[in-house]
């Protein structure tokens, strides 16, 4: 028999635990067996996850259906939307107090738009008095780590990035197999324990990710041209096609332009966060643009066919 909910202890807004809702904790359940859940002995009492939408959803399912962690909390705005996710079996509770919320974490990970990362760390940092960990999942990592680095070092704070994602957003489109196979950048600095480094790579490894450190400005540089000038470019292209019946466009203009359908919101400041680097990058793509001006102009059939060779084993390079 379902038990009722039960309030948490909450100063400023209602903490539900919903994970009576779902069965045991470590499990989805009616979606995944018990013995799966039982297989991995939990690492961690309970982790916090501020920012329910895609990847934060992921990582939450991720931890509950490996049995990695007693209780998973989700911290929010938006309390139906919380409660929709415990119902999905996203997560166990739902809050709208970050201070409730935290309180009696191991982990805090915050999945929010980078605008809102660093605010969020330091309230964090402020309420998870036990936390062994707190991280993020943002693609720009400089600024983050500049902003924080006034943190005391007890404060067990890394950036991370993990290299998953979509076009989609939200919740309902999570997976709990999002990470895996997948690199997690980790961006620790001189003042960062050993140990938080440490607790930041066994993490993300028990979700299947492989784990590179590297420096946060040099994330950046890899991120402007591995997936934020993709992004621009994808979005630039998409809009300046003439606006021709839908039916006309076949797989390569949609597979081409796909990244264009991502969250404005979440984009926005990626852009502007980083916008010296994207600009190197663009200014990289430009010219070759242009290189491919000429050869059209010429006309140069062997300039072309170098050109798309060059484009064609760069991309073969990368498999599938």
């Amino acid at each position: 028999m379902r038990r009722p909910l039960e309030p948490l202890g909450s100063r400023n807004g209602p903490c539900y635990n919903f994970g009576s809702l779902l069965g045991r904790p470590g499990r989805l359940s009616g979606l995944f067996p018990l013995v799966e859940a039982l297989t991995v002995a939990s690492r961690w009492d309970r982790v916090a996850v501020i920012g329910v939408g895609l990847l934060g959803g992921s990582i939450a399912l991720a931890l509950r259906r490996r049995g990695l962690c007693e209780s998973v909390a989700g911290i929010g705005r938006d309390s139906s939307k919380l409660q929709r996710a415990v119902e999905a079996g996203v997560l166990d509770e739902g809050t709208t107090d970050l201070a409730a919320g935290v309180a009696d974490a191991d982990v805090v990970l915050v999945a929010t738009p980078v605008d809102h990362v660093v605010p969020y760390v330091r309230a964090a940092a402020e309420g998870a008095r036990r936390a062994r960990l707190i991280t993020d999942v943002g693609s720009v990592k400089a600024g983050i780590v500049e902003a924080l680095g006034d943190l005391s070092p007890s404060v067990p704070f890394v950036g991370s990035h993990p290299l998953a994602g979509s076009e989609q957003s939200g919740f309902e489109h999570a997976s709990p197999e999002l990470l895996e196979g997948r690199v997690v950048f980790v961006t620790p600095t001189e003042r960062t324990r050993s140990e938080v480094t440490g607790e930041a790579r066994a993490f993300w490894e028990s979700l299947g990710a492989r784990v590179e450190s590297i420096d946060a400005a040099e994330h950046d540089r890899v991120m402007a041209a591995v997936s934020h000038l993709p992004h621009l470019v994808a979005s630039a292209l998409a809009a300046a096609v003439p606006d021709f019946p839908a039916h006309y466009f076949g797989t390569g203009f949609r597979d081409t332009t796909r990244l264009a359908s991502g969250s404005v919101a979440m984009w926005v400041p990626i852009l502007l966060q980083n916008r010296t680097a994207i600009a190197e990058a663009w200014k990289r793509f430009r010219e070759m643009v242009e290189t491919w001006e000429e050869a059209l102009d010429a006309p140069d059939p062997n300039r072309l066919a170098d050109l798309l060779t060059q484009g064609k084993r760069r991309r073969d390079a990368l498999g599938s």
